[in-house]
């Protein structure tokens, strides 16, 4: 038997129940991992609350998370990338249900990578869902380039942070957009410039122009962030667009639009490796908690008063 934590039912963090539950079996091009760290990303908080576009009601009662780090315990049918022992850590299954939030968990081989030696698990399981889509949207979408100006939205929480670190590891000049109580800790990331979220018409005004953009504000700044890219340039929301029309917003303006970038898969983890290998990138872990303090670790993600990752161990 395992210990997992269950989502009854979309709403507050009392719909998230510890369970005592089977240990999975894996499946054909699976492996069983026990999980010894997990994440928790804004996509965590609007899944709970019913928001998410691919989980309905039918899908309840679900074992949350996408995030994971462990230790590959069985291997199914058709795996020959890993065996028992190799620590490995990812984001499966997004954006169906991931069922990371357990201490066992079947995951996709194709997946997972190899998680570095001098790496924590705490460190790479925060490195997963938020590393991939700053990565996903800076290199393969922006194809940032060294020189090039990138504004940073939401600086301070998981995609950004990193974002932050990738962009200036590409070259980039880096302007990050967070509260002003904020910008110690954005310079810090490597920041060349912080504004506060009053600054921003500011800058419009002045005619300020940069060649990408990274909306990870929820969208609440995304007309405003439109206004400031350069014709030719590119813009990232990393929320879900439900309707699709961002990217037809974006080409009104001349500007190439992209929405929710982030897929699972071995060649992006293999990415993020090499940045965590590297030190190119860092894991700035705002807080641990136990599995069992799930609720609150949600309640200090939904209410946004931490910066980088919130992580749990199991």
């Amino acid at each position: 038997m395992m210990k997992a934590i269950v989502l009854e039912g979309f709403g507050s963090v009392e719909n998230l129940r510890i369970r005592e539950m089977d240990i999975p079996e894996p499946g054909a091009g699976e492996v069983l991992l026990a999980v010894k760290a997990i994440s928790i990303n804004q996509a965590d908080i609007l899944q709970r609350l019913g928001k998410d576009l691919k989980t309905g009601r039918s899908d309840m009662p679900l074992i949350p998370g996408w995030d994971v780090s462990g230790v590959v315990k069985a291997a199914g049918a058709e795996v020959i990338s890993f065996k028992p022992g190799d620590e490995v850590f990812g984001m499966i299954r997004y954006p169906l249900p991931g069922g990371t939030y357990a201490e066992y968990v079947s995951a996709p081989a194709m997946s997972l990578t190899r998680k570095p030696a001098a790496i924590s698990h705490e460190a790479a399981a925060a490195a997963t869902m938020s590393a991939l889509t700053a990565a996903t949207a800076l290199i393969d979408l922006g194809d940032v380039r060294p020189g090039q100006e990138v504004l940073i939205s939401g600086a301070t929480d998981g995609t950004g942070h990193y974002a932050i670190q990738i962009a200036k590891h590409l070259g980039a000049q880096v302007y990050g957009i967070s509260a002003l109580a904020s910008r110690d800790f954005i310079i810090s990331l490597g920041a060349d410039l912080h504004f506060d979220w009053g600054d921003i018409n500011r800058r419009i005004a002045a005619g300020m122009l940069v060649d990408f953009g990274l909306d990870n504000s929820g969208g609440n700044w995304r007309n405003e962030m439109l206004q400031m890219i350069r014709w030719g340039g590119t813009m990232v929301d990393t929320f879900p667009d439900p309707r699709n029309i961002f990217p037809d917003t974006a080409a009104y303006r001349g500007i190439r639009g992209f929405s929710d970038p982030v897929r699972p898969g071995a060649a992006g983890m293999e990415r993020i490796a090499g940045l965590l290998g590297s030190n190119a990138i860092k894991s700035h872990i705002f807080r641990t908690f136990d599995l069992d303090q799930m609720a609150d670790a949600h309640s200090l993600a939904e209410n946004g008063a931490y910066h980088g990752k919130i992580v749990l161990k199991t």
